[in-house]
């Protein structure tokens, strides 16, 4: 009854956190051509008939047309295994694929480095995200995916097309309840994206898009007491399944136990509202050191 989509950001999400009946179908670096694959394959599936919610988390680097070229050969293996998914003899042929059962048995066995598995039940396990052990460790990690995201936002190149696609997958889930959030990221890589020439323009430009399609969106990319603290977070762009709980609980207005900054609905009435709030909170962070620099030291 409900799914749950997504880039890696949203693969440690428990589905049911969003509904009794749920499925994560969340991939790495899931971009919005995919999501019109993803839709497309689950109404001519029949899927639409029974659903009852679809969860999308949107994240920044989706508006990119270099993350889109970079992970091409996905996109095509994503609309090459729904299409496989419908062929009458596929899931017989699976049964009889021996890389197929041992793939299986190494998933519900749990992998090392804290993949997501399979336990017995057929359920997934979300909760057993790698942290860091040590502040060594933690430091190293940083200091490195800030070198490796520097040259990615400064690679990022806003997709002209990115609100159509957008569009186009509302179209193909006409009638379907969306929950649309924009997924957050530490504080770290909220300050590449200002201090990034060009990038705090594209983000501006991501949210206003996001907004003008779904009407509103919640959004958690901002400058929170969540966002700041890097013992929630493997690293700044996954965060621990507690942040997915407050998610969850805060699009769906059913917990009450969440951090008060964490979350804001945007909406076309309170756009210039929010653009205001976070361009001033990256110009801040810009000039104060906070939470991950002062607790693994980093300068």
């Amino acid at each position: 009854e409900t799914i749950i989509m997504g880039s890696s950001r949203m693969r440690s999400t428990n589905p049911t956190l969003w509904g009794e009946k749920g499925f994560n179908l969340a991939v790495a670096s899931f971009m919005p051509k995919e999501y019109i694959i993803l839709a497309k394959h689950l109404k001519a599936m029949g899927f639409f008939q029974r659903l009852q919610t679809l969860v999308i988390g949107i994240d920044f680097f989706g508006a990119s047309t270099a993350e889109e070229l970079l992970v091409f050969d996905q996109i095509r293996i994503t609309n090459d295994a729904f299409t496989n998914a419908s062929a009458p003899l596929y899931r017989i042929k699976s049964l009889l694929n021996f890389e197929a059962f041992r793939s299986s048995v190494r998933s519900m066995q749990g992998r090392e480095g804290g993949s997501i598995y399979y336990d017995g039940a057929n359920i997934k396990s979300y909760t057993d995200l790698v942290y860091p052990e040590t502040l060594s460790v933690r430091r190293n990690l940083l200091s490195r995916l800030l070198r490796e995201y520097s040259r990615t936002y400064a690679q990022f190149s806003y997709d002209p097309e990115y609100i159509g696609k957008l569009n186009a997958f509302l179209e193909e889930v006409e009638g379907v309840k969306v929950l649309p959030f924009l997924t957050p990221v530490g504080t770290p890589f909220l300050r590449l994206i200002a201090q990034t020439p060009g990038r705090l323009d594209d983000f501006e430009r991501w949210i206003r898009e996001v907004v003008e399609v779904f009407g509103g969106v919640w959004t958690f990319m901002d400058v929170n007491s969540v966002t700041s603290n890097p013992f929630l977070w493997q690293e700044p762009s996954h965060h621990g399944p507690e942040i997915s709980r407050w998610i969850a609980g805060r699009v769906l207005s059913v917990e009450s136990n969440i951090p008060s900054d964490f979350g804001m609905f945007v909406s076309r009435e309170n756009i210039e509202e929010y653009i205001k709030k976070i361009t001033n909170q990256l110009s801040e962070i810009l000039k104060n050191n906070e939470q991950w620099e002062e607790c693994l030291a980093i300068n």
